[in-house]
């Protein structure tokens, strides 16, 4: 990487796919996380494959960037998710995006209520 640049984040699944599946066929339980190497940097994402927009977050529908802060639950379905990282003074990553394939898991999500909430508010 070159002096100044800054690392586009890594987007990780935090549990292994079953057997037989690729690396981007997750589930509705499984924990992603967003990681650049880069120090100091924030992170935005969208999860409907548009372009995220730094320091523009969600506002009353405006557009559909996020700002990352912990590991998230995806919404059943194809979910085209991207991000960059970016630096306080405004140096932006290149953008990454990945295609996940994320099923529903019921008998994981049966009786933890916080998750149910979590794939709901990320699926409307």
């Amino acid at each position: 990487m070159a002096a100044g640049s800054v690392a586009a984040p890594r987007l990780i699944p935090l549990r292994a796919p079953g057997h037989g599946r690729a690396g981007h066929e997750v589930d509705t339980a499984t924990p992603v996380e967003m990681k650049s190497d880069s120090t100091d940097v924030q992170i935005f994402y969208t999860l409907d494959g548009s372009s995220p927009k730094a320091w523009r977050t969600v506002r009353g529908g405006e557009n559909s960037t996020m700002r990352y802060s912990e590991a998230l639950l995806l919404p059943p379905g194809k979910v085209s998710v991207r991000a960059v990282a970016v630096t306080s003074d405004g140096r932006q990553s290149s953008t990454v995006t990945k295609l996940f394939l994320v099923s529903l898991n019921e008998a994981t999500l049966r009786g933890q209520k916080h998750l149910q909430d979590k794939v709901l508010q990320l699926s409307s």
